[in-house]
């Protein structure tokens, strides 16, 4: 299950870094937003892109 939510992660954060870290591409809410912060917290579990992304989407909610 970790694998599989950290490639929706990796996912979005590549779109986007893509398109200029637009506000608009941060797509993980509820759920899937506290997912992708816990494992924003598990050291060299996300790369930096990824880890940016989370913390980013966690601090606008």
């Amino acid at each position: 299950m970790c694998q599989l939510r950290k490639s929706w992660i990796c996912q979005a954060a590549i779109e986007w870094d893509k398109q200029q870290k637009d506000e608009s591409y941060q797509v993980h809410r509820g759920s899937r937003l506290e997912d992708a912060f816990a494992l924003s917290k598990q050291s060299r579990f996300l790369n930096q892109l990824e880890a940016d992304y989370s913390t980013l989407q966690v601090s606008e909610v």
